[in-house]
């Protein structure tokens, strides 16, 4: 009886886990919107409830992750000290705690091989879907002029220009670039085990979401640029070509999202004119002109601050406040509030503005302690797949089980510079894929497996 309820709440809590992933790229928000809970939130609950009902939590992994989650939650509550609105700190923290258990119930759940199979397959086919709808929806857009409010929109983008910007159906444009950023390294792994001509398979689905992330015209190409790059096939020598070519891309991807989120630049201008003054010694073949002095050139930059560099510094002038605990979870669009009553920031912002910097963000709202909690969950999680994975799937055909995780994530630690990355759910699904795939076995489907030549 107990075998058949346990099997039971499996086959549901798998069912609750497959619609959170599906909804996940929906955002909808139900109830009150400072909560921002969305459909996959139900999802998510369900699949919380029923899984902890079958027995996963028998399961047993890693406990190293565990405690640097537990350290980077904890770090975050020496800023209610200082926080002047409890009950949004607390909503904030609540938000933390509810995300990190999504993350690790997945990744027990998970370290079942099937189970983590049948995850990435789901997260693999929506994000397929995504890509197919973003390239549709750009060009229509682009034909006709006309942008889908409900999932587009047409803006000028510093330093960019008038363009039209995919957002499907996420919040923004970014939010979308973030999401194929941990999804395309999925869906190109997926693609590469499962055909026969798998570089064929992975550098079609790594361009073609590479393409779909630039059609939302975000910074946050930068992060994808470079999981396209660690996922991408490497046995030919065209193949590291390629992958040195995308290397360099993100590189200049991210110096110029670093710049194009502080400055705007509209005009550069040039000209010279005679010197004012002659030189104390010139050289005998050097001719100083009719005026005998020489020219000068003068190089004229008309440019303007970009909110995001402004958010940037308001956030360090917050940090210096309250530099060891911060200012309090959730307060930081309070200081936007202010800086726009003060005529630093333009009435966009009025209702105030996050961070748009993970590191940054932490250091204003928790301080050098919640900065330390948040490096310290990075640093261990990258450590538990360096001693684990890699180690284990250094020559195995399945290195994708950890590469493609492991690539999403990186990107969106490079996206990190320019928004606030730790609530997003599809973070913690890839963290899950990528503490899971330590420890499981590949699972193999019966009959013929597709050829693997070229996936390592």
């Amino acid at each position: 009886m107990i075998s058949r309820t346990s099997t039971s709440w499996h086959r549901v809590a798998q069912g609750f886990l497959t619609a959170f992933v599906i909804l996940i790229p929906l955002s909808a928000t139900i109830g009150p919107a400072h909560l921002n809970i969305q459909y996959a939130d139900l999802a998510a609950v369900g699949f919380l409830l029923t899984a902890m009902f079958s027995g996963v939590w028998r399961v047993h992994g890693s406990r190293a992750v565990w405690w640097a989650a537990a350290i980077y939650v904890a770090s975050l509550l020496p800023s209610f000290a200082s926080t002047q609105h409890l009950s949004t700190s607390f909503v904030e923290w609540i938000k933390t705690v509810y995300v990190v258990c999504i993350g690790f119930t997945i990744a027990r759940w998970s370290m079942v091989s099937s189970a983590w199979d049948q995850l990435v397959r789901v997260f693999a086919v929506v994000v397929a879907a995504l890509i197919a709808f973003t390239l549709a929806v750009w060009g229509y857009a682009t034909w006709s002029g006309h942008a889908p409010a409900s999932v587009a929109v047409i803006m000028a983008v510093p330093n960019v220009g008038q363009v039209v910007r995919v957002k499907g159906l996420l919040l923004t444009p970014t939010f979308l670039a973030n999401y194929f950023t941990m999804g395309v390294p999925l869906l190109a792994g997926y693609a590469i085990t499962h055909t026969s001509w798998p570089r064929v398979a992975g550098w079609s689905t790594l361009l073609l979401g590479i393409v779909a992330t630039g059609m939302t015209a975000s910074h946050s190409l930068a992060g994808c640029l470079a999981a396209a790059a660690l996922m991408a096939p490497r046995t030919t020598r065209g193949d590291r070509l390629a992958r040195r070519a995308l290397m360099l891309a993100a590189g200049a991807a991210v110096l110029f999202g670093i710049v194009a989120t502080t400055i705007s630049v509209y005009e550069v201008h040039a000209s010279s004119a005679p010197a004012s003054t002659a030189p104390a010694r010139a050289p005998d073949h050097d001719f100083l002109g009719p005026h005998g002095t020489g020219e000068e050139g003068v190089i004229r930059v008309h440019y303007a601050w970009v909110s995001y560099g402004i958010f940037k510094r308001l956030a360090l002038e917050a940090w210096r406040r309250h530099p060891w605990i911060g200012m309090g979870l959730g307060e930081f669009p309070t200081v936007v509030v202010q800086a726009f009553n003060e005529g630093r920031i333009h009435a966009y912002y009025a209702g105030g503005a996050h961070p748009h910097n993970t590191w940054l963000g932490a250091m204003a709202e928790s301080g050098l302690i919640g900065l330390t909690g948040l490096l310290s969950f990075w640093v261990v999680l990258l450590w538990e797949f360096v001693s684990r994975g890699a180690q284990r799937h250094a020559t195995s055909v399945e290195a994708w089980r950890w590469r493609a995780p492991l690539a999403g994530l990186v990107g969106l630690l490079i996206n990190s510079l320019h928004v606030d990355v730790m609530h997003f759910r599809f973070l913690w699904v890839g963290a899950a894929l990528l503490l899971a795939a330590t420890v499981t076995t590949p699972h193999r489907e019966r009959g013929r497996q597709p050829s693997r030549k070229g996936v390592a």
